[in-house]
């Protein structure tokens, strides 16, 4: 009778673990950014290089989390279901005058699954989240 009972008292728990939501590494791969040039002359040269930490990794967590409630993102590389990779271009780096956000979405095996470009991050967010949702769904994740 114990065993019958205790297997009735987990069967309930049975539907939670299925429903677990896919988790999402978040990262991008432009967090340090360089730039530089060098003119030279008449046997002068002059130059110049300048570097800098780019912070946008934070708003594009909060962005991504918003327009995805129903993924976990995680900063466990280890533990994610899916990485997205996520690059911002402002109009300095673009050849027209806006932002650009360039997406992708990687599975756990490391193959492409979705890429895209926005220039709104909202519109990307949940174009990446669209994805990650879909590849959860075919592997019975979600």
């Amino acid at each position: 009778m114990k065993p019958l009972l205790s297997v009735l008292l987990l069967l309930p728990l049975a539907p939670l673990a299925a429903q677990e939501k896919p988790r999402v590494y978040l990262t991008d791969r432009d967090s340090w950014k360089e730039a530089g040039c060098v003119v030279a002359s008449n046997g002068n040269a002059t130059g110049r290089m300048s570097g800098r930490v780019v912070r946008e990794h934070t708003e594009n967590v909060r962005t991504f989390n918003n327009a995805c409630p129903s993924v976990t993102v995680t900063e466990r590389k280890e533990k994610a279901d899916f990485a997205l990779i996520w690059d911002c271009t402002n109009w300095n780096e673009t050849a027209w005058t806006g932002n650009q956000n360039n997406m992708a979405v990687y599975n756990r095996d490391g193959d492409l699954i979705w890429s895209g470009a926005s220039h709104k991050m909202t519109t990307g967010a949940k174009d990446a989240c669209k994805a990650v949702l879909k590849a959860a769904a075919q592997k019975g994740k979600q």
